[in-house]
């Protein structure tokens, strides 16, 4: 069930909904701004998914990492369905804790949909033929010239 729940949500993301209705809880830990951008998708979601709660965990910046690092070393035991990681901190992950996330590409994540996220933004997301995440920004760019 948690798979399909995550499924339904990466769909989302996508902008697709998937062909079937579901219910359950999907349960997010983030922080600051990356998890009120994601509260604020949550209405939008559920018109889409009634039946599926959303609840999103602000728990700030180092215990969320803190909390997912406990949660991998334990074998999975009380992660959430989704956690926010950065960029320059997924490696970590992915090298310590090789069978702690799912392939997204098992969830209907496919090559089409990896095109639309820039190719400097999934490098580190990805592990040779396995994409354990997904962006979700560019991050904040600016050039200013003062003459």
């Amino acid at each position: 069930m948690r798979t399909i729940l995550t499924c339904a949500a990466l769909a989302l993301a996508l902008g697709s909904a998937p062909a079937f209705a579901q219910s359950g809880e999907i349960t997010i830990w983030s922080w600051n701004v990356a998890a009120s951008s994601l509260k604020a998708t949550i209405e939008g979601f559920n018109k889409q998914f009634p039946d599926i709660k959303v609840t999103v965990q602000d728990l700030g910046n180092q215990p969320t990492y803190d909390k997912s690092i406990a949660g991998c070393a334990a074998g999975g035991e009380g992660l959430p369905d989704i956690v926010t990681i950065e960029n320059g901190e997924a490696e970590n992950y992915w090298s310590q804790f090789p069978d702690c996330f799912v392939d997204l590409h098992t969830l209907g994540y496919t090559a089409e949909d990896q095109a639309k996220f820039p190719d400097f933004k999934r490098t580190e997301l990805e592990v040779e033929d396995k994409a354990y995440a997904m962006p979700w920004d560019s991050g904040p760019v600016a050039m200013y010239y003062r003459r």
